[in-house]
C-alpha cells in the first residue's frame, strides 16, 4: 500500500525544491496558511497528519491556522509543529535577516505576540486537540 503525501507552502520556490527531488506519491500546492484551507482546495477530515515547521510565529492569527489544521485531520489524526521559544525567536530571526541584508534593522517588538510552546499547547487544546504534549 502506497502513502500519498501532499505538501503545501505559500512560497513557490519551496515547492519547486521539493518537486525537483521527484519523490514518489508526493503532490504539492500553494497554500496560504492564514486563510481558510478548504476554500483553497483541501478537504475536511481527509488527512492523517498535519505538520507545521516554524510557521505559527509569523501568522497574524495562529489560532485560526491551528483550527484549520485540526479541521483537516481525520479522526485519530496527528498534528506536529515546531516553534521557537519566545526567547529565541527574535534573536534567530534578526540574525538570519542581518546575514541576508546588511541594512536590516532588528525589530524585537514584531515578535511580542509570537507563540511559544506554552501558547501552542493552549491553542491546540482550544482547537479541540486531545493528548497534547510539548517538549522544549
Amino acid at each position: 500500500m502506497s502513502t500519498a503525501t501532499r505538501s503545501t507552502d505559500i512560497a513557490p520556490q519551496m515547492l519547486s525544491n521539493l518537486q525537483s527531488r521527484k519523490l514518489p506519491n508526493v503532490t504539492t500546492s500553494i497554500l496560504d496558511a492564514s486563510r481558510d484551507h478548504v476554500s483553497q482546495g483541501l478537504q475536511p477530515e481527509s488527512f492523517t497528519h498535519t505538520l507545521s515547521t516554524f510557521l505559527l510565529q509569523f501568522l497574524p492569527d495562529p489560532q485560526h491556522t491551528v483550527n484549520e489544521m485540526h479541521r483537516l485531520l481525520a479522526s485519530g489524526g496527528v498534528f506536529g509543529s515546531t516553534v521557537w521559544s519566545k526567547a529565541q525567536i527574535a534573536e534567530s530571526w534578526n540574525g538570519a535577516c542581518s546575514n541576508l541584508d546588511s541594512t536590516f534593522e532588528p525589530n524585537d517588538a514584531a515578535f511580542a505576540s509570537a507563540w511559544g510552546s506554552q501558547d501552542l499547547e493552549q491553542g491546540l487544546k482550544k482547537a479541540g486537540f486531545v493528548d497534547v504534549r510539548s517538549e522544549e
